[in-house]
């Protein structure tokens, strides 16, 4: 029986439609790249480092040599009055599956973005910040070694604000968090839940738009990334990763965005409505296409109910 569901928090309808996955295909869905650049001609491989732009940041070994970078984006969506954009290499390895990064390595790879985070913040100019990874041609990338980036927005993007008015919003009427509800209710229910360390935990929300779709939510209530504790830094590069390498087993070939969502305002932390929110992490894998009734209706269509996803994550999660 399919079934519409709406988000909460956006009010996004989302059509549970498992049997469309039986449909005959005359296409393959696209696979992950296989035809990779080689070392020699990657721009962000060791040896290469002239091929990009003077690193804003980098975090290196005892000898001087570098771990992870951080470069202006050579081809900025944002620039000037709009903003900045960076990229950071995850690796100087020439890797081209952030699972094969280890647990150590993402430690390193959230220090320097963390730091980028609040200096980006700290501008006079910027009203907004976003990290999000790319991995794989069909969900943007187009480079093939270990990345990610960052948008340093002059204003705050509509998908942002409206988030946080719909977070505002459900605080109001309910007078709590409605993260820190849905993580009470998921870990009581296990549901949608997919694991938990001891400051996070790992869910399929319940108005997936997406197959597989999964979030990364700190367990105790935080409205903003940047306020992430030292301590937890560790932690939560082993989660990030498990989660990762969860969907790699189940989706195997799958691209996917790794998208930050945290505050997207500088409002003071004691502010009620700036405590509606709570940052976490989204991870959509590409195993299809938005086709004529999402992009002309607006409603989009899972294939996959996360309660069905939840469980076969849940089994790969380590």
């Amino acid at each position: 029986m399919n079934e519409l569901r709406i988000d909460p928090l956006t009010g996004l309808q989302v059509l549970m439609a498992a049997d469309r996955e039986r449909r005959p295909q005359d296409f393959q869905p696209e696979l992950a790249a296989t035809a990779q650049a080689s070392a020699g001609t990657c721009p962000f491989c060791v040896g290469n480092e002239t091929e990009t732009p003077t690193p804003l940041g980098e975090i290196c070994d005892l000898h001087g040599n570098w771990l992870v970078r951080v470069v202006p984006n050579k081809y900025p969506a944002l620039t000037g009055e709009l903003g900045a954009q960076e990229v950071f290499v995850e690796s100087p390895e020439h890797l081209v599956d952030a699972t094969l990064i280890d647990a150590e390595q993402w430690s390193l790879i959230l220090r320097l973005q963390l730091e980028r985070f609040r200096a980006r913040l700290s501008e006079e100019n910027i009203e907004s910040v976003a990290l999000f990874k790319n991995s794989g041609p069909t969900a943007g990338a187009t480079l093939a070694h270990v990345h990610s980036q960052l948008m340093a927005f002059s204003f705050v993007p509509l998908g942002f604000a409206r988030e946080a008015a719909g977070a505002r919003g459900l605080r109001k009427q309910h007078g709590n968090c409605y993260f820190c509800e849905t993580i009470a209710a998921e870990a009581a229910s296990q549901d949608r839940f997919v694991g938990a360390t001891e400051n996070f935990i790992i869910i399929c929300p319940y108005a997936a738009r997406r197959p597989y779709e999964v979030w990364l939510l700190p367990r105790t209530h935080s409205a903003r990334f940047e306020q992430l504790p030292a301590v937890q830094i560790d932690e939560l590069a082993g989660a990030l990763l498990g989660m990762q390498k969860a969907v790699r087993k189940v989706l195997p070939t799958a691209d996917y965005n790794l998208m930050l969502h945290t505050s997207p305002t500088t409002a003071p932390t004691d502010d009620p409505d700036e405590q509606a929110y709570h940052w976490h992490w989204r991870l959509l894998p590409r195993t299809a296409r938005f086709a004529g009734v999402e992009l002309g209706s607006g409603v989009l269509v899972n294939t996959v109910l996360p309660e069905v996803a939840a469980e076969q994550l849940r089994d790969a999660f380590e």
